[in-house]
């Protein structure tokens, strides 16, 4: 069937600047008590895509994402070996790319109308990435609640995966330490309970996406025990990936600044790829809002930003190490002027 997009579904970054649509949903959002932010939300007549067919991207990315997953165990006992080194480094890269870019919309959009279709796509997603996206939304929307807050004064957080959690005098825990180390910190126990008050059902479902992801894994080692002694570093690096993504995400925010709660990067071929992951200071600041408006969202608000400091990298998240100015990511301390340059 042909996936046809209408002007509403257009997504913002491709078009010029001066293109504006009249006949799309106004959602209007405060930036304080005296600004208010206009921001036109998707809509579409399609019977299978909640918000956009433009979502068919990240949903086609995702299923590839899947048959790459199976296709490497169908591949391991055909090619050398360095050739399964190769595929399993972009396996890693492709699960922070998934679960920052393809599951992480997802999670505050789904893409589906139907239920069903969005519940075999997170199970989908589940197996591929090796963790249950419902715990994983659990997570991220705590992550959302304390938007990388530093420690109270017993140490605790509202954010579970807070830079600031391990870190000492109010700073960043170390990027290495919190790459590598934060994978054996989750905590499932306390994810379900969470569920559990809040969504009892969907703790039924957490609980079984991690079984199944689990038992796929379990099935590939008794076909091929070499095989998953072959994947399981790869995947555990995928996901400090996905880790060390998320601290450049929030390095040099202010957690006490909602509008500068997390970093931003605008490089065009990054946000093309990882469906608008690099504007990541605007979608704290307004979480619902779809991939195809961020590039609106920012135009906006950019002299907000610019004031509140917000801190903008030239580099893709996870490549933050590199930015030059890393030395003064601080957020107490004067951010590198904001850009407006469209990412697209």
């Amino acid at each position: 069937m042909a996936v046809i997009a209408t002007r509403q579904e257009f997504p913002t970054g491709f078009l010029s600047k001066n293109c504006v649509f009249q006949d799309g949903f106004l959602n209007t959002m405060p930036t304080s008590s005296s600004d208010l932010v206009a921001i036109e939300r998707p809509k579409t007549n399609s019977s299978i895509f909640a918000h956009t067919r433009w979502d068919v991207i990240p949903l086609a990315a995702g299923v590839l994402h899947c048959v790459y997953f199976f296709g490497m165990f169908y591949l391991f006992p055909r090619v050398p070996l360095w050739v399964m080194l190769i595929l399993g480094f972009i396996y890693s890269i492709s699960i922070s790319w998934n679960i920052n870019g393809i599951s992480h919309n997802f999670i505050h959009n789904p893409y589906f109308r139907s239920a069903l279709l969005n519940r075999l796509f997170s199970i989908m997603e589940s197996i591929t990435v090796g963790f249950g996206q419902v715990f994983y939304e659990c997570i991220h929307m705590q992550h959302h609640k304390g938007n990388a807050d530093r420690p109270d004064d017993h140490g605790d957080t509202i954010d579970w995966i807070s830079i600031y959690k391990h870190g000492h005098d109010g700073e960043a825990e170390h990027p290495l330490k919190y790459t590598f180390g934060s994978f054996f910190r989750e905590d499932p126990k306390t994810v379900f309970k969470e569920l559990k008050r809040k969504h009892p059902r969907e703790a039924f479902w957490g609980v079984f996406e991690l079984a199944c992801f689990v038992t796929t894994f379990v099935i590939l080692g008794i076909l091929n025990w070499h095989y998953i002694c072959f994947l399981l570093p790869f995947w555990y690096f995928g996901h400090c990936l996905s880790y060390l993504n998320g601290y450049y995400r929030h390095y040099g925010g202010n957690p006490d600044e909602p509008i500068a709660w997390g970093v931003s990067a605008y490089g065009k071929l990054y946000n093309w790829t990882w469906v608008y992951n690099g504007y990541h200071a605007e979608h704290h600041f307004r979480p619902k809002v779809h991939w195809t408006r961020m590039q609106a969202l920012h135009d906006q608000i950019v002299e907000q930003q610019r004031k509140a400091g917000v801190r903008v990298i030239k580099v893709p998240h996870a490549l933050g190490f590199l930015d030059s100015d890393l030395t003064a990511a601080d957020p107490r301390q004067k951010h590198r002027e904001l850009h407006s340059e469209p990412a697209a």
